[in-house]
């Protein structure tokens, strides 16, 4: 069976989203001139952007943007893609896989939140870092005995690894 959801619905999705936009942040580029950035948060106002954040926010402008097509409308759009483009800059000025930018908890959430962006927009990078390789690689060093480290959530964080590894997400 299929559920029809109406177009006022994901625009209501892509504007609550882009309303937990973070702080617009004017950030140099290699080889001279400047960008801006912009994550996502989870409570605005105020709150810092982070790994995981940010990658949830592009997952969600990305799949409503490819559902709405041509029904979004320029500004909706327009918005969509610039938010897109200054959190991929976020990630890739904030990229680590050691913890979940800048100092949060759910380290594996945010390697699987980059595996899910990484897979929808078929890209290899995230600023110069190559991020499957070094997700993989780090996650491969952390593995123990068929799982990854117990702490309070030792199940949820290998299936986390595991997504990631598989590269899990569709690129349909």
């Amino acid at each position: 069976f299929q559920f029809e959801v109406p177009i006022k619905t994901w625009k209501k999705i892509l504007s609550a989203t882009l309303d937990c936009l973070g702080e617009e942040v004017r950030v140099p580029l290699p080889g001279g001139g400047s960008d801006y950035e912009q994550g996502f948060v989870y409570r605005p106002p105020g709150e810092k952007s982070s790994g995981s954040m940010a990658s949830a926010g592009i997952t969600v402008v990305h799949l409503v943007m490819k559902h709405l097509g041509k029904n979004a409308g320029g500004k909706l759009a327009k918005q969509s893609a610039k938010s897109i483009r200054q959190s991929l800059a976020w990630l890739g000025n904030h990229f680590t896989v050691k913890k979940n930018p800048p100092a949060r908890a759910w380290q594996y959430f945010h390697l699987y939140g980059m595996e899910r962006v990484g897979s929808l927009l078929s890209t290899e990078h995230f600023g110069d870092h190559l991020w499957y390789l070094e997700g993989a690689e780090f996650l491969v060093s952390k593995q123990a005995k068929g799982n990854w480290p117990a702490g309070n959530a030792g199940e949820l964080q290998t299936c986390m690894a595991l997504l990631f590894l598989k590269r899990a997400t569709s690129f349909a």
